[in-house]
């Protein structure tokens, strides 16, 4: 019989350890790993998952190269994802997007409001308005910076409070009232001022001046509403005789009689008006006049005298001067005294009698040398001055210029004639 003959073939088939359908042979870089093997997908494992070293690593992820946000405050996708160590990072490494005021979503994130990343957004804000109060906040809108303050204008109040939130401006100047014009005090004591405000209350700045005592100066000096009263001007006493000149020394008054005190006043000034026709007025470019006035109360006859200005004028000229009163109606004449006083060319004084008072000048009478007591009419009041002066040289106390018609410098029998010519003619032509 023939002997079976066995033959033993080993055909060995290399494992496929991972059970992953390849095996070493057929190109599996590692037959222990289940998710490695040509074509596996590159999983972010740290792995070369399809034995392909040239793939990067985890580039087989559905995320890997997707945009992605890295660890930044804003929601900008400025990076893809990759991986690294096995680990999926993201490539944003542009740091924080800043919301500015431009009207862009520059965070990506339009939860956040234009322009918030700005220092200034939401900071106080003042608007449009007169005061400096800070009632609203910076935002933006349309990519330009606002300011919410739509309060208007907020007025300065009299209240101790800052109102306009301006400490330059003065509190309460805001009131309509606010710096109106005041006075206070009285005479010599007035001020002026003004409305103002002072620890939130209205107050008047204006302060009285000091009074002072009384004194005769036509002024309210102690401020009581009354001038020059208790008696200060009264420089014209009660009396006899009573002799009151004027502070320059210009004129002066002596009274007869005056019953009760009171105040003699001298205004001195042009004379002008058309009343002193028939008198030539010193000096004769600008004739002065004196005015006199008084609250005394007298009886009998004042002796008025006028110092003049002798600029211009002869020895002859002078003694002619006479004292012209204007009354209350601007008629004007000339006001001797009885017995008549004449010039006095040394001292250059003039005087007059009278009864009133006004305006007194002194100059020429135009008239007719025979009317001596100056009355406008030759008459036997004139012969009456002309007899007591017969016989009176020129330089005698007593001597009338105007009786010596001849001229020869003494009032003599040769001057009668001519005095008889003019008694009873009006503005007799001189002889």
């Amino acid at each position: 019989t023939t002997k079976p003959f066995f033959l033993n073939v080993d055909f060995a088939v290399e494992p496929d350890v991972d059970n992953d359908g390849y095996t070493v042979e057929q190109g599996d870089c590692n037959d222990n790993d289940s998710n490695i093997y040509p074509g596996a997908p590159e999983l972010c494992d740290g792995k070369d998952n399809d034995c392909n070293p040239a793939t990067a690593d985890g580039s087989g992820e559905s995320w890997y190269g997707t945009a992605c946000d890295g660890p930044d405050t804003d929601l900008c996708k400025e990076g893809i994802l990759t991986c690294s160590g096995g680990q999926q990072i993201c490539t944003d490494n542009t740091g924080n997007n800043i919301e500015i005021c431009d009207g862009l979503d520059n965070d990506c994130n339009p939860a956040t409001a234009d322009g918030s990343g700005e220092s200034w957004y939401g900071t106080a804000c003042d608007g449009p308005d007169t005061d400096l109060c800070k009632e609203g906040i910076l935002t933006c809108s349309g990519g330009q910076q606002i300011c919410t303050d739509n309060t208007g204008n907020n007025i300065e109040f009299c209240d101790g409070v800052d109102n306009d939130c301006n400490p330059a401006t003065a509190d309460g100047s805001g009131e309509s009232w606010y710096g109106t014009a005041t006075n206070c005090g009285t005479g010599e004591c007035e001020r002026v001022g003004h409305l103002a405000c002072s620890g939130g209350i209205q107050t008047d700045t204006c302060v009285p001046g000091q009074s002072s005592e009384e004194v005769c100066d036509d002024k309210d000096n102690d401020c009581d509403g009354l001038v020059d009263e208790d008696g200060v001007c009264d420089n014209t006493p009660a009396g006899q005789d009573v002799h009151v000149e004027d502070e320059w020394h210009q004129a002066s008054v002596t009274f007869d009689s005056v019953l009760q005190g009171g105040d003699t006043i001298f205004a001195t000034g042009p004379c002008g008006g058309s009343a002193w026709e028939g008198f030539t007025l010193i000096p004769a470019d600008n004739p002065t006049c004196v005015e006199i006035e008084t609250t005394a109360e007298f009886a009998g006859s004042v002796k008025v005298c006028i110092n003049y200005d002798d600029t211009g004028l002869t020895l002859d000229q002078e003694q002619k001067l006479v004292m012209i009163h204007c009354n209350d109606q601007g008629k004007c004449s000339m006001i001797p005294c009885d017995p008549p006083i004449p010039v006095d060319t040394v001292n250059n004084v003039v005087c007059g009698c009278t009864e009133t008072f006004s305006i007194f000048g002194v100059g020429f009478w135009e008239g007719c040398n025979a009317d001596l007591d100056y009355d406008g009419v030759v008459d036997g009041k004139d012969l009456s001055d002309f007899v007591n002066a017969y016989g009176t040289a020129s330089g005698h106390s007593a001597f009338i210029p105007h009786a010596d018609f001849d001229g020869s410098g003494t009032i003599d029998a040769g001057d009668i004639p001519a005095m008889g010519r003019g008694l009873g003619a009006d503005n007799c032509p001189i002889p």
